[in-house]
């Protein structure tokens, strides 16, 4: 690295670094600069903060935190540069002098979102008036939106037509960009003291920022918008934010740049990476994964990105490419896998056409509807995989007649968790199994998936994890609290693609989910009883119940915002007193539909809420438990009843798992429509032929033959050498080791032919995070069992192969 040309102050570090610190003022303005912007480095994932992420950044700022430095770069040889071109980035040709945006894309937007009106990720209003409380330190994000309470945020289009803030005392943020851009920021920042010096003048900079600002303000209020207003002047003008410049020799190393900062500390997930390093071998990557994810809003890039790399490995190794690591893209096998993915996205493909057809049938006829966003990505691998494969996937009809199973599948497998407890084994059991059901032209494999979690983890359990039942009316209320959005979804039928507001006036936009207290919680300190022994006021044990899903339905957001805190009987008021079009999501709910609310529910609800203003707590919250927990039973019996395979998931079901073991893949490469490459390599043998057993193993497996074991322990020791392990033969069992230290053991295996035959295996999970640092012990107790001496059954092994794989294939070279 060399030392770059500066502008404006700056200091030179070890290596050619060189810093200087800018203001927002300036930030903002490099991001709408035409001919000297700071490009965005080919690395660089899609825009993911939402307005959350942004009031906090914005607090942080007025608090006078530190954000962060934000990281620049120049790469002299030949280098790509993302460029957007509508809603499309496409890889644009970098100059030696261009550039790079490397790290920081995400602040830059969110300060253009909030300090002017050309963001895209609606409008930010300060209450100049109500305090900051910093003192409850808080990591969880919907704690922290409690803190920065003094922030409100309006999407684009919604509140317009339904004022919802008192803006006599709000300050429209997003004037700030262009009553300042005439002032240098230098300047600005100054005007800070003088604010606070004359609250007078306070109030006239916050008018001229913005006119609907009235400013009458006295005492505490005056003293609390003098000061956020010194804090906004100086928010914008100082110079505080770290810019990090460096120049590079090659594109490679924008990405080891990238790596090494965000796999590191505060980790970016693996997938983030592996999608930066894909792009770097790949440069017109993301137009490609753009076409992918147009077929269907259930993709986008990443997860179009994992579905091509995962089948592309797949059809050039047999072997599945999760967990991504950007380690599995070195070599030979990388660029193999690049050119299949390329082929996978192009134009044309077979791919394309197959998963979009699943894609649209279930964003326009599935029973899901907006649950569709809760479920996690694995599982709509599996569906996708099902149909990229399947010869008649581009076939509608076809496809629609197996909805009912993929619904089933979607729904059951999230409600249950089978991707949290059962992890990458699960992922990549129901990804193999449902691209050969696909392959051969057969139905969703449902049943068989089941079947295949049920033998490998019996009793439905893995670790201290176990699959939730559903035998008692609470488990079954737990159940529902843990899928709330998912199953109001379904009760409440809520589309996918949410209709207009109103269809004579599209202008009004469509209508956006929130998710209402039906009793509020801004009511719930009412539910205070007197302590037994202290006379004190506690809270009532049911007060908790406000919180559940019996409690809970969709509105749609500017009617949120105007019901949210009202009681009951205002709320249903009001829902009656809209007109059709507007009310609730579905169009005629929720004045007639019984399944978002019964008559029974809502009588009791309003009938708790006259014992709360009468002070009758004990016959409140009676009527409140009874309401809250018979809706949970309600929506738990509906969705059920909708969805009956559901239950398939479930411990206590009587599901089939006499399905053959193991699902045989054909050739996917005709299937996927991919030319034939000669360089594919093979697959790791499962069993290694004697003619090429070296002298030192023969005692050991010609005891594993006696006892039984001779092909599972062959297969684990070719396994392990593929991973990059050490296995050391010795006369009756085999030890593997890291290649740090042949002599240091991680796990070792015993065959021993009394009582039938017998496999030992002795652990050491300590051993394995030495020398393999990323791979902490719970996770290597989780994956291959707890420290020290165990039996390892017949059917346990492929599970245990599976968990090695899984282990250490991030450290598997792909040269060959």
């Amino acid at each position: 690295m060399t030392t770059n040309d500066e502008t404006g102050p700056s200091t030179t570090g070890d290596g050619g670094a060189s810093v200087e610190g800018l203001s927002v003022a300036e930030l903002i303005e490099r991001r709408f600069d035409e001919h000297h912007p700071w490009r965005l480095a080919l690395v660089q994932r899609d825009l993911v903060w939402d307005e959350g992420r942004m009031s906090n950044l914005l607090d942080s700022l007025l608090a006078g935190y530190p954000i962060g430095s934000l990281l620049v770069c120049r790469v002299r040889g030949k280098s790509f540069v993302l460029e957007e071109s509508g809603k499309t980035r496409i890889a644009a040709t970098a100059g030696h002098d261009t550039w790079q945006l490397l790290d920081g894309q995400q602040r830059i937007h969110a300060m253009t979102c909030l300090f002017t009106d050309r963001g895209d990720n609606g409008t930010f209003y300060l209450d100049m008036t109500k305090p900051r409380n910093p003192d409850e330190v808080v990591t969880g994000r919907r704690d922290a939106r409690r803190m920065v309470e003094y922030v409100e945020w309006r999407p684009d289009g919604d509140g317009a037509q339904e004022p919802v803030l008192p803006r006599g005392n709000f300050l429209r943020l997003a004037g700030f960009y262009e009553w300042a851009r005439h002032s240098r920021p230098e300047k600005i920042a100054a005007l800070a003291d003088v604010v606070e010096a004359d609250p007078k003048r306070a109030m006239e900079v916050l008018r001229e920022i913005d006119p609907e600002f009235v400013g009458d303000l006295s005492g505490p209020d005056l003293a609390v918008a003098t000061k956020r207003t010194a804090r906004l002047l100086r928010a914008w003008g100082e110079r505080s934010i770290p810019i990090q410049r460096f120049t590079v020799d090659r594109p490679s190393e924008v990405l080891q740049v990238f790596t090494r900062i965000n796999l590191t500390g505060v980790q970016l997930a693996g997938e983030d990476v592996f999608f930066a390093a894909v792009k770097t071998l790949w440069t017109n990557a993301e137009e490609h994964l753009d076409r992918v994810a147009a077929n269907t809003p259930l993709l986008d890039r990443v997860a179009a990105l994992r579905l091509l790399a995962r089948l592309a490995s797949l059809a050039l190794f047999t072997d599945d490419l999760l967990p991504l690591r950007v380690e599995r893209l070195n070599g030979e096998k990388g660029r193999q896998l690049i050119r299949r993915m390329e082929q996978l996205a192009a134009e044309g493909s077979p791919v394309l056409a197959r998963i979009g057809v699943l894609g649209r049938v279930l964003t326009t006829k599935s029973v899901l509807g907006y649950g569709l966003t809760a479920i996690d990505w694995g599982l709509f691998d599996h569906v996708f995989a099902w149909a990229a494969v399947h010869p008649n996937g581009h076939d509608a009809a076809v496809v629609e007649r197996d909805l009912q199973a993929v619904e089933a599948y979607l729904l059951g497998a999230r409600a249950f968790r089978y991707a949290t407890i059962f992890r990458d084994g699960f992922l990549r059991l129901g990804f193999v199994e449902a691209l050969a059901a696909g392959a051969r032209g057969e139905s969703f494999p449902l049943r068989r998936i089941v079947a295949g979690v049920r033998r490998r983890w019996e009793g439905l359990k893995m670790g201290r994890s176990v699959v939730a039942s559903i035998d008692t009316d609470d488990l079954r209320m737990q159940l529902v609290d843990q899928n709330v959005e998912l199953f109001l979804s379904i009760v409440q039928r809520i589309p996918y693609e949410m209709p207009l507001r109103d269809p004579a006036d599209p202008g009004a936009g469509s209508r956006r989910v929130e998710w209402d207290h039906i009793f509020p919680q801004a009511r719930a300190d009412a539910m205070r009883v007197p302590h037994p022994e202290t006379n004190y006021l506690v809270h009532h044990a049911h007060r908790r119940l406000v919180w559940h899903a019996g409690n809970l339905w969709a509105l749609d957001a500017p009617i949120n915002n105007r019901a949210s805190d009202s009681p009951p009987s205002k709320k249903f008021e009001l829902l009656r007193s809209l007109p059709d079009a507007a009310t609730g999501i579905a169009s005629s709910w929720p004045a007639t539909d019984q399944e978002a609310l019964s008559d029974q529910e809502r009588n009791l609800v309003l009938a708790a809420e006259v014992a709360l203003d009468f002070k009758d707590i004990e016959r409140a919250m009676l009527h409140f438990r009874k309401y809250v927990e018979g809706r949970a039973l309600r929506i738990f019996r509906s969705v059920f009843h909708r969805i009956g395979d559901v239950t398939l998931f479930s411990p206590s079901s009587n599901a089939d798992s006499t399905f053959p073991e193991d699902a045989a893949l054909p050739e996917l490469t005709p299937l996927l429509g991919l030319e034939p490459d000669p360089l594919v390599l093979a697959d790791v043998p499962t069993v290694v032929p004697d003619s090429v057993v070296e002298e030192p193993f023969r005692s050991v497996y010609a005891l594993a033959d006696r006892a039984g074991f001779g092909g599972q322990l062959r297969m684990l020791v070719t396994l392990a050498r593929y991973l990059g392990l050490v296995a050391r033969p010795y006369p009756a069992s085999v030890m593997f080791a890291p290649p740090a230290n042949k002599a240091r053991m991680l796990f070792t295996l015993w065959p021993r032919a009394s009582k039938g035959g017998t496999l030992t295996i002795y652990r050491s999970a300590a051993a394995i995070h030495q020398f393999y640092p990323e791979i902490s012990e719970e996770d290597a107790r989780t994956a291959l069992g707890e420290d020290g001496e165990a039996l390892l059954a017949r059917d346990e092994v492929p599970a245990f192969a599976d968990s090695l794989r899984a282990l250490f294939g991030a450290q598997t070279s792909l040269e060959g």
